[in-house]
């Protein structure tokens, strides 16, 4: 190992003109479109966010949010980029998760 070269490798990451900061579940949560909504948290579950499981959560809420709202399947699974039936297993939860539940003792 070269000493140093893990703080010099976060250095330039985080000067890099590059460097693009990841967005919060609030942030996505925020997004007022739920098909958008689904679409930003499936991309950011793909993109090694530090916060998948809740990013999961999130999709799941919206895209139900988003069937309520009478969209079609098809139509969100197209703009996922997954198959219709990728829509129902994402859905699976009969009860909203996001935000997160207190963890009860």
């Amino acid at each position: 190992m070269w000493p140093g070269f893990g703080h010099l490798a976060v250095v330039v990451r985080d000067r890099s003109p590059h460097h693009v900061p990841v967005p919060t579940c609030e942030e996505v949560a925020s997004i007022e479109d739920s098909v958008d909504r689904a679409a930003r948290a499936n991309e950011l579950i793909w993109r090694s966010h530090p916060q998948r499981s809740q990013l999961r959560e999130l999709r799941a809420d919206a895209l139900r949010a988003a069937l309520r709202e009478g969209k079609d399947a098809a139509e969100i699974a197209g703009r996922l980029g997954v198959r219709t039936d990728d829509i129902t297993w994402m859905t699976s939860r009969e009860t909203a998760t996001w935000p997160s539940r207190p963890a009860s003792r």
